[in-house]
């Protein structure tokens, strides 16, 4: 259950801890990202804010895709501040936990349109599909990554310019570019 997540969400923030809840895996072959680039964006925010605690979201069956994240970033002053939390939130308690989060990642999912409708801030990142159609909704702070290819948006069921996997719109999104869109988000109080 969500609550037996530890945490220190905004009604219980005592010691000032940020909440950031990534999803790693959106279980599309088109949209899935590197290990190494989610591990990259985690460890920028770890050092970039030492009030920050990332939970690594999915389902039961992301959870060695976590552990490998967080593997490659591991080291003694981050190993405290980064959690694995696949399979431990239920779909349905999602929206709960995420409404007292500080910032939500993910590509376009299922969670990631829970997440907009939680009103948690967020950093979205698109691709293949449209962000003018599929883009998360809400008064919140929200953040979209889209690689505006030629060939974008698109609608196939593998990407015209790499052979299998990820297409190029979501090789295309950098580490960077998640981390500059959540510390603006965070540098304007979300």
């Amino acid at each position: 259950a969500w609550s037996q997540v530890e945490n220190c969400s905004r009604p219980t923030n005592l010691n000032g801890c940020k909440n950031v809840y990534i999803h790693v895996a959106p279980g599309n072959e088109l949209r899935q990202w590197e290990e190494e680039n989610f591990s990259e964006v985690c460890r920028l925010i770890l050092e970039w804010d030492d009030r920050i605690i990332i939970n690594l979201l999915g389902a039961g069956t992301d959870w060695e895709r976590a552990e490998r994240i967080k593997k490659l970033i591991f080291s003694f002053e981050h190993s405290d501040r980064i959690k694995n939390i696949c399979g431990k939130v239920l779909l349905a308690e999602l929206s709960m936990m995420l409404a007292n989060g500080d910032l939500y990642i993910g590509f376009d999912s299922g969670p990631m349109h829970i997440a907009a409708l939680s009103g948690i801030p967020m950093v979205a990142m698109m691709g293949p599909q449209s962000p003018h159609l599929f883009r998360p909704w809400g008064k919140q702070a929200i953040k979209v990554i889209y690689k505006d290819f030629y060939c974008s948006p698109c609608w196939q069921f593998s990407c015209l310019h790499v052979k299998d996997g990820a297409g190029a719109c979501v090789t295309a999104i950098k580490p960077e570019d998640v981390f500059d869109a959540a510390k603006a988000i965070f540098q304007k109080g979300g």
